[in-house]
Parts: C-alpha cells; sequence; structure tokens
C-alpha cells in the first residue's frame, strides 16, 4: 500500500514538473513569436521610409511606438527622419528628442543628435544648429561619423558669412576621415572665398538680399565656370522659398546643394543643384547614389 502511495506521489510530481514545462515552452514561443512580430512591423517602418512614403512610415512607427514595442528606439528615429523629409521638422525635433531622453547611451543617440540640429538647420535656424553641432562634438568627440558634424558646421558657418571658421572645418573634415562621403564632398565642392576676395566673378545664383525676404539656403556666388563642367539637377521650382527648403536638406544630408536663379529661358524655374564635375562620368556617379536615396535628378552641363 505504501509503495503504491510513493509510486503515486512520483508520478503527481512528474505530471507537475511536466505541466511547469509546458507552460515554460509556451511562455517563451510566446515572446519569441511577439519579437518576431515586433522585428517584422519594424521591417515595414524601414521598407517604408526606403521607398519614400515618409507619412506613411511617420505613422505606423507612431503607432508601434504607442504599443511600447521593444524596437522603440528605432521606431523613435525612423519617424524622427521621416518627419524630417515632410518638413515637419518641430514634430521631427520632439520625435528625436524623445529618442534621446529615452535612449541617451543607445545605438542611435548619436545620429538623433545629428536630425535634432538637422531640424533646427533645415527651419533656417542657423543659431540652434550651430548650438546643437557644438554639443554634439563636445560629448561624442571620438565617434567614427564626428566628420559629419564638421561638414554641418561648415555648412553653418558659410550661411553666416563666416567663411574662414566654414573653412576651418571643412580642413577638419579631412583630416578626420579624409575617405569619407563628407571628405568628398568637401573636395568636389567650389572653394570657399570671401566675398572681399572674390575677382572677375559673375553668377546666375541667387545673392543674399535680392529682397526683403531673408534668405537661409546654400547658395553661393561662384567663379565661371569652364565649359565641360557637370551638375546634377534634383528639383526645380517655381517658388523660390522652396527651392531654398529643398537646399538646405540637401545640404543638411551632405551634398554639396545650391539654388539658382531663373534661366533666361523664361520659364521662372528656381532650379537646384549639386556639384561641379569635370567629367560627366563624375556627376553620373553622384546620380546614381542621389537615385537610390530616391530623387528625381538631370545631369546639366
Amino acid at each position: 500500500m505504501i509503495k503504491v502511495q510513493n509510486v503515486k506521489r512520483k508520478t503527481q510530481n512528474l505530471n507537475s514538473k511536466v505541466k511547469t514545462l509546458l507552460l515554460v515552452i509556451i511562455m517563451l514561443s510566446a515572446i519569441s513569436f511577439q519579437l518576431s512580430a515586433e522585428t517584422s512591423t519594424l521591417a515595414n517602418v524601414e521598407k517604408l521610409f526606403m521607398e519614400g512614403k515618409y507619412e506613411r512610415a511617420a505613422s505606423e512607427a507612431e503607432k508601434l511606438i504607442d504599443t511600447r514595442s521593444y524596437n522603440r528606439e528605432e521606431l523613435y528615429y525612423l519617424r524622427g527622419l521621416s518627419l524630417l523629409k515632410l518638413n515637419r521638422f518641430p514634430e521631427a525635433r520632439r520625435s528625436l528628442e524623445a529618442l534621446v531622453s529615452k535612449f541617451p547611451n543607445g545605438k542611435r543617440a548619436f545620429e538623433a543628435h545629428v536630425g535634432i540640429g538637422d531640424s533646427y538647420f533645415l527651419e533656417g535656424n542657423v543659431n540652434e544648429a550651430l548650438k546643437t553641432y557644438n554639443g554634439i562634438v563636445a560629448g561624442f568627440p571620438d565617434d567614427r561619423n564626428i566628420s559629419i558634424v564638421y561638414y554641418r558646421l561648415s555648412n553653418c558657418f558659410k550661411e553666416m558669412g563666416l567663411y574662414d571658421r566654414s573653412k576651418e572645418y571643412q580642413d577638419k573634415v579631412k583630416i578626420a576621415s579624409p575617405l569619407s562621403f563628407e571628405a568628398a564632398m568637401v573636395r568636389s565642392s567650389v572653394s570657399i572665398v570671401s566675398p572681399a576676395k572674390r575677382t572677375s566673378a559673375r553668377t546666375n545664383f541667387l545673392p543674399k538680399n535680392t529682397d526683403s525676404d531673408s534668405y537661409s539656403g546654400s547658395i553661393e556666388t561662384v567663379k565661371e565656370r569652364d565649359n565641360g563642367h557637370f551638375s546634377v539637377q534634383v528639383g526645380s521650382f517655381k517658388s523660390r522659398s522652396n527651392a531654398e527648403k529643398f537646399t538646405r536638406r540637401l545640404s543638411s544630408e551632405g551634398y554639396d546643394s545650391r539654388t539658382e536663379l531663373p534661366h533666361g529661358s523664361g520659364d521662372n524655374y528656381y532650379r537646384v543643384k549639386i556639384g561641379n564635375y569635370g567629367t560627366k562620368a563624375e556627376a553620373e556617379a553622384m546620380a546614381s547614389r542621389l537615385k537610390k536615396s530616391g530623387y528625381k535628378t538631370k545631369i546639366c552641363q
């Protein structure tokens, strides 16, 4: 009788352990399924962003953030970038600021700070952009992508007419990361020369003070170019302000962009162009890179 009771007791203990093990397996499977679903949904937001569907990408990212997704850091970042692309700068800034607040040491912290600076620059608030970029240099001095921030600082100082300071940061770009995209942009750009030192110059580019509208884009006077040089047109606009805004966006992404006055053809379009290349092959290479980022291009001689 005692043996039978012992067997029953052992069987009950075994059944209890089996049930516990099965419960653990079910819980782990549920967590694994949820993580898999989260990753799949994040991939969908990334896909929307890469396809240039920024409105949907921002909306889907926000929904996932509200469900306290495991991928919130990445979602805050993608939402911020999407809103930057939509020119919704205050909203983009709030998303990126939430990221750095919740994940101050996260893998996207550096990029989020850069995005915050870009939001100010694209709004035309160069002083706040400058303050933000300087804060990044102080907070992330050894980051492998610091040349990106040096390039942004160069653009800020150029906008402010501080050409020597702009040149100083262009040199820092080349020293910090000589093989980077930013260094290539510095090498391909027209040398910065202060207005007082320019001679024999003519231009089809907007001067800084042609009317009462203050200008805050990346437009400059340059020396007459040799025949055979090429540039890449990325857009044309009836509205000068829209052209300037687009120019600032491209500049914030590291491109040597400018806005040209309407041509003599009488179409009254402001053209946004990138670069000054000695060969068509160089221009085609830049056009290919721009197309991969979702921009439409046209090579101009």
